[in-house]
């Protein structure tokens, strides 16, 4: 033999050697390693659920000889089903054998599955055994109602029949019990009286509900030990009928009640009362109240109201629902409706219709002034008599009187006078508060210089002392473009004195310079020019007089003289107002003019002022 394959031999012998004592034990009658688990009893039962089975579960271990190996541990563990095991001994006796007691989950639906293994199976082949149980429904306990609420029509079953589940403690399903039904509240009837679950634990029954509307009904159904309940409200069928027997088509003054309260009768299709229903008022806002909201039909079937008109006239309406006593359980309604007329109440108010209004001078108004007769509640008062006077701006009301038309409008055209600016109507019916009305003749009215009036000559810019300012108030129900005044050749644009140029209605004023203007009879005139092109004007005859404050010459002694004169003139300024010092001196664009100043107190040689000579 070749020496290289000596060494391969005896290895191959040492692992044979190695296996014979592995799988022989030292001595012929011990066992070796294990090598099967076997069920010995237990597998296949069937028990109530939650309940313990009948018998143990039992394994026995063997080696590969079929000899029993013992003291090894087994584990035993539930893999599904729940419920728990009890084990005797957790290692195997001499016979090989382990055993352990097995209480079932509490459900019958779901695979209950328990397992034994080898609890030191390392390092050798797997080694267990499972088993297998069934269980089955413990004794019905009680009954589930399915869709306990129900909605139905008076007198008729129920579209969809009732339904219980039957279980047992745990809640699984039992065939094959007898449940009995009754009704214990508002009439009716169940059919059949008594029905068996299936074999999905159901028993079924069909409920025809009773008459009445104003309670809920109720149908129970009992098993000895256990019942459940099954509530339902009564709707009103199709041809239900709510029709009014009494109050409607009245009428009466706003805010007050109705004289004679609205009622309504309820019947089925073939004419009988429904007793029990609840009639919902509804009355359109600020029509008024209905007292009470909800009535109930008596046995006639008949309910009845109060209504509080509210405080608008016209007509109003007042609506009739029947219904169960919960909204939303009537599978079909039934409705009345009422009416009524509100009337306005007395006359307590004129209110103007248009309070402002423009025409030219001795013109009507486009549009007739007129005011609304109203009541307490604003509600228009039709035929009450109006007296129209013009208070303010001449001109005149045709007709001087009015009926207020059935919308409680009275109105009358108002022509304005033959004089410019604001005119005001007044309108009046016996002990209600008179209303004015207020209109514009539109125009130019010259303010300053007044008729004859006078205007000096040697008006120049600066010259203070000289009023030389004019004006005018302008009336025009549109924005005005310019305004301007003319005397003579001189001419001058006037501004608004109030707020922004250009207004419809305001006092347009500025300064006209008379400087060199040969004193006479002239005529003043402002013409108002509009944006739409239209212009007014309006004229006035004045006298230019001669300047009433001729320039002064210089005062004797030369300018170092008036120089001294206009200080010793600023001085006396700054003495008469607590000044510490003399003030200014500013001469005027004349010569041998100057005037003292501080601050913003001036003395010059103007009436009224502190004259320095």
């Amino acid at each position: 033999m070749p020496r290289n394959r000596l060494p391969v031999l005896a290895a191959a012998v040492a692992a044979a050697f190695a296996a014979a004592c592995h799988d022989t034990p030292l001595r012929p009658d011990a066992p070796g390693p294990p090598d099967a688990m076997r069920i010995v009893a237990g597998d296949g039962q069937t028990a109530e659920a939650g309940a313990p089975l009948p018998q143990p579960l039992v394994v026995r271990l063997t080696d590969r000889f079929g000899r029993p190996v013992a003291h090894r541990a087994v584990v035993f563990s539930i893999v599904s089903g729940g419920g728990s095991l009890r084990a005797e001994d957790g290692e195997t006796d001499a016979t090989g054998s382990v055993s352990a007691f097995w209480t079932l989950g509490t459900s019958t639906s779901e695979s209950h599955q328990a397992a034994a293994r080898l609890a030191d199976a390392q390092g050798q082949p797997w080694v267990g055994a499972d088993f297998h149980a069934t269980a089955r429904p413990g004794a019905a306990a009680r009954v589930v109602a399915r869709q306990a609420a129900r909605k139905g029509t008076v007198g008729d079953p129920l579209p969809e029949p009732l339904e219980v589940s039957v279980v047992d403690r745990w809640g699984n399903v039992v065939a094959g019990v007898e449940v009995a039904w009754t009704v214990t509240a508002g009439g009716g009837s169940v059919s059949p009286a008594r029905s068996t679950s299936d074999q999905t634990g159901t028993a079924r029954a069909t409920w025809t509900l009773g008459p009445r509307l104003d309670s809920a009904q109720v149908a129970q159904a009992a098993l000895p030990d256990g019942r459940a309940e099954f509530t339902a409200i009564a709707g009103l069928g199709t041809g239900a009928v709510l029709a009014p027997v009494a109050g409607n088509g009245q009428a009466a003054v706003v805010g007050s009640r109705l004289p004679e309260p609205l009622r309504v009768r309820l019947t089925l299709a073939d004419g009988r009362p429904v007793p029990g229903a609840a009639v919902v008022w509804t009355v359109a806002a600020e029509a008024g109240a209905v007292l009470p909201r909800v009535s109930t039909t008596d046995a006639a079937g008949e309910a009845a109201a109060e209504v509080v008109l509210g405080t608008r006239a016209g007509a109003a309406s007042v609506t009739a629902d029947a219904a169960n006593a919960r909204a939303g359980y009537d599978r079909a309604g039934a409705r009345a409706v009422f009416t009524a007329t509100v009337l306005h109440g007395p006359a307590v108010a004129l209110q103007p219709r248009n309070e402002s209004a423009y025409a030219r001078p001795g013109e009507p108004l486009a549009r007739p002034s007129a005011v609304t007769v109203s009541d307490a509640y604003g509600n228009p008062v039709p035929g009450v008599t109006v007296g129209w006077t013009v208070t303010a701006g001449g001109g005149a009301a045709d007709p001087a009187a009015s009926v207020s038309d059935t919308g409680g409008v009275a109105a009358t055209r108002w022509t304005m006078g033959g004089i410019p600016g604001p005119a005001v109507l007044r309108a009046s019916s016996g002990a209600l508060a008179p209303v004015q009305l207020g209109a514009t003749a539109t125009g130019v009215r010259i303010v300053s210089p007044v008729d004859g009036g006078v205007i000096p000559a040697g008006c120049v810019p600066g010259r203070v002392w000289t009023p030389c300012n004019v004006g005018a108030d302008v009336y025009q129900g549109s924005s005005l473009l310019q305004v301007v005044a003319r005397l003579g050749d001189r001419e001058v644009s006037l501004g608004a004195r109030t707020s922004s140029c250009c207004q419809p209605n305001a006092m347009y004023v500025g300064a006209l310079n008379t400087g060199g203007l040969t004193p006479g009879s002239y005529e003043f005139r402002v013409t108002a020019v509009l944006v739409t092109g239209d212009s007014m004007a309006a004229s006035v005859p004045v006298t230019v007089v001669p300047d009433p404050y001729p320039l002064l010459l210089a005062p004797p002694g030369g300018p170092a003289a008036a120089r001294a004169t206009l200080a010793e003139c600023a001085a006396r300024v700054a003495a008469s107002h607590g000044a510490p010092d003399g003030g200014t001196i500013r001469p005027y664009p004349a010569a041998g003019r100057a005037t003292a100043t501080h601050g913003r107190r001036t003395a010059d040689d103007r009436p009224g002022g502190v004259t320095c000579p």
